[in-house]
């Protein structure tokens, strides 16, 4: 009896880390079927909308920028400003992918579309399809088996990572979106703790002041010390204007 008991528990626990699974997965994936939806049909606010959450989605799924890529293929000889101007931001969008697959595809109308602006954009958007190779598999890591909040995983992997334009990206969506998160925030104000008197670079520097910025808006007056301490002790200036400006917020 006990030994039937003991392999039904385990049964039971392995239909349920299954089913959790599954539905980690499903989640993801019913993302990604939102975003083919909406890029499938012909809403263009909807798409453009759409855009801007992509570059923090850490999702370079070809079933998603196939779609978007026809789009860009359809429009870049179209004569009509709006197309033209429709076609430019799905030059953006590819290159949120991360995916050399879509290389071609930009160096193309980089180097042959008639409109200016568009081979402007996808001359930048060849520029940084680079950096999301890099960033979208840090912030899509764990996504699939989350069983959690995708887009706060997401957040906790960009600011765990040591690229501080990665962090800015993940300090910027606390300040939006996630303020009153009160892990997300520890972990903002962890890493301004380790980096704010070491400062290397412009990219470092504007990350510091987003996480100065992410405590203040958290309204939390148990940051206020170290923001005065940062006020008065950072060896930069812009990091100690910020946060002598940020410390009277709380």
């Amino acid at each position: 009896m006990c030994k039937w008991l003991a392999k039904t528990s385990l049964v039971v626990l392995a239909l349920v880390c299954g089913c959790a699974n599954a539905f980690a997965q499903s989640a993801l994936q019913q993302e990604i079927n939102e975003y083919v939806d909406i890029f499938s049909g012909n809403n263009f606010a909807a798409q453009r909308s759409a855009i801007e959450p992509l570059g923090w989605s850490g999702i370079s799924s070809p079933e998603l920028y196939d779609v978007i890529a026809a789009k860009l293929e359809a429009l870049k000889d179209a004569d009509s400003k709006i197309d033209k101007e429709r076609a430019s931001w799905f030059a953006k969008a590819l290159a949120l992918s991360g995916n050399n697959k879509y290389q071609p595809v930009l160096q193309d109308i980089a180097d042959n579309a008639s409109a200016k602006k568009l081979r402007k954009h996808a001359k930048t958007a060849l520029e940084r399809l680079p950096r999301y190779a890099r960033w979208n598999p840090i912030i899509a890591a764990g996504l699939k088996n989350s069983q959690g909040n995708l887009a706060e995983q997401r957040i906790r992997n960009m600011l765990a990572d040591n690229d501080a334009e990665l962090f800015r990206l993940g300090a910027k969506r606390v300040y939006h979106a996630h303020a009153s998160n009160k892990e997300l925030v520890a972990l903002v104000k962890s890493r301004l703790v380790a980096d704010y008197a070491s400062v290397n670079d412009s990219d470092h520097v504007d990350a510091m002041a987003w996480a100065i910025k992410v405590l203040a808006q958290s309204g939390d007056s148990d940051h206020k010390p170290l923001l005065a301490e940062i006020a008065q002790s950072a060896s930069n200036k812009k990091i100690r204007k910020y946060a002598k400006k940020y410390t009277d917020y709380l």
